[in-house]
């Protein structure tokens, strides 16, 4: 993709993160003052992320952005270096790639 283009990601399926089940796209788990940060700080333990390049941004369940730099999109969840993945394909993501004029 291009930076500029729109992207929009729908995301559905449950996951398994840090012993708790039942999540979603937006986050399930507290982080412990004990455990080192998260991937993206401001947004929740679990949370949908994308990483364009070198950026990364949140997704959750459903969101549209516009990509802020060229380079390959992917999708992870939100956790503690280098335990960020796709938890085992247990969710699906549709999304959508539009090149603005």
């Amino acid at each position: 993709m291009h930076a500029g283009d729109l992207i929009d990601v729908q995301a559905f399926g449950t996951w398994y993160l840090g012993g708790n089940d039942g999540g979603g796209p937006d986050g399930i788990r507290m982080g412990h003052t004990d455990e080192p940060d998260v991937v993206l700080p401001s947004e929740p333990i679990g949370e949908l992320i994308a990483r364009v390049g070198s950026q990364l941004l949140p997704v959750g369940g459903n969101k549209s952005f516009v990509a802020p730099q060229d380079g390959d999109l992917y999708l992870l969840f939100n956790d503690r270096a280098p335990w960020y993945g796709d938890n085992h394909g247990s969710v699906t993501a549709e999304v959508d790639v539009y090149s603005l004029p």
